[in-house]
């Protein structure tokens, strides 16, 4: 069930963006109250509530801090040469941090309330005087998909957990990349479940990018509809060059470098131990976050695609495909270019054999990951590729008739309630 359903919220058409005139000792926020419990790690995330004159609603919000800082200072801080950094952080000439604070902000006015896979942002809050801003989001209290015992390395999830996940994923992956937005980021720590963990919504928007080529490419529209999206300072080409994202989860076009080769086995399920056990044939250099690497393949939203399938992988056989947490960044790279991931005998929870003992299931689940873990991204199957998939409409009553009536195009013209239907249906 949508979010503004059950907790009675009403997502607005555009959310606001209002000043913090109250801060009492930082519980009180104008109109919200939090508490100082932090939900994420690492990230200023904390449940809050609306104050009315009727009272203290319940807790159905969260309030993440993101602070931009003062780039005049931060120049200072950490000079760079060949580069004088601008005191005015105004979206038409941001520093990078501030910058992307926008983006993430842009991003998500122009989704909010409009795809129930994408997590909604309800107002941004500008605290001047400490250089941040509080994004005030619904609060996803069923948590972030946890996919292994880290003990044993053993997934957590059925498999059909797995594939009801993937579902919520690629509808909201849909409407992005039809809308020209690259997540970028794409893994199960951002994939939340709502409060009853019946369905997952996507979070985490703060390196993602909208192109207008991607746009047009996808509705013959270089202009988004979404008008946030439009401003085109907030989303330079050259960014999308940058390497941002989480390095497990990059694709090899993401980390390739000058004499890099991706290699392209025809069948990257089968590969031998003997094909991992050999020295990597490919240094890469040391490339900082945030750099921009010289010319190299093109980058498209099958990026995400890779991403994608990196998180179905993990969800499956309950570790990453390529290195570990221990292979660092630059060997990283290298395996994610050159080697080839192996399946482990059974996926799942359930221990759904991965061997010829039930070689349909099996088969059609190996097939669709080799398809998103292509190292040739034009190699790479397509996301309406990947929602049409037997594997995928499994267990759906009428297959032709949900693909039709969740794509972006039939959601936005009235379907909403169709597609909250056989949501809850799936």
């Amino acid at each position: 069930m949508a979010f503004w359903k059950s907790n009675h919220l009403q997502p607005p058409d555009v959310p606001t963006t209002t000043t913090l005139v109250e801060n009492n000792g930082g519980r009180v926020l104008n109109q919200y109250e939090r508490t100082d419990i932090k939900l994420a790690r690492g990230a200023s995330v904390y449940p809050c509530r609306l104050r009315t004159v009727d009272g203290l609603g319940p807790y159905n919000l969260v309030v993440k801090y993101v602070t931009y800082g003062d780039p005049a200072k931060r120049a200072r801080k950490f000079p760079t040469k060949g580069r004088t950094a601008s005191p005015d952080p105004s979206p038409s000439r941001p520093a990078t941090p501030v910058r992307n604070l926008y983006r993430e902000i842009a991003i998500l006015k122009a989704c909010s309330g409009r795809h129930p896979s994408i997590v909604t942002l309800f107002e941004v809050i500008s605290d001047a005087r400490y250089k941040k801003s509080l994004l005030v989001m619904e609060f996803l209290d069923g948590g972030s998909v946890q996919w292994r015992d880290p003990a044993e390395e053993k997934p957590l999830l059925l498999v059909e957990q797995t594939r009801r996940i993937m579902r919520d994923v690629v509808l909201g992956l849909e409407f992005l990349h039809f809308h020209g937005i690259i997540h970028r980021d794409l893994k199960p720590a951002n994939f939340v479940y709502v409060a009853d963990r019946t369905h997952v919504k996507l979070i985490d928007f703060g390196i993602s990018h909208y192109s207008a080529s991607e746009r047009k490419a996808m509705a013959n529209k270089p202009e988004s509809p979404l008008a946030p999206l439009n401003d085109s300072s907030l989303f330079p080409e050259s960014d999308l060059r940058r390497q941002f994202g989480t390095a497990p989860f990059m694709a090899p076009e993401v980390v390739w470098f000058p004499g890099s080769q991706p290699s392209s086995s025809p069948n990257s399920a089968a590969v031998t131990s003997a094909s991992l056990s050999a020295p990597s044939s490919v240094i890469l250099p040391s490339l900082s976050e945030g750099q921009v690497p010289p010319k190299g393949p093109p980058l498209t939203k099958a990026l995400d695609i890779w991403s994608l399938g990196v998180s179905f992988f993990c969800m499956l056989f309950g570790r990453i495909p390529f290195g570990d947490e221990t292979t660092n960044r630059i060997h990283l790279n290298n395996i994610i270019l050159s080697e080839e991931w192996v399946p482990e005998w059974s996926m799942g929870f359930d221990q759904v054999p991965t061997t010829p003992l039930k070689p349909i299931e099996a088969s059609s689940i190996l097939g669709l990951l080799d398809g998103m873990l292509q190292k040739d991204p034009s190699k790479r199957i397509d996301l309406s590729s990947i929602k049409s998939h037997t594997w995928m409409l499994d267990g759906i009553a009428n297959p032709k008739e949900w693909i039709r009536v969740t794509t972006p195009r039939a959601y936005e013209a009235g379907f909403q309630g169709w597609f909250q239907r056989l949501q809850d249906r799936v």
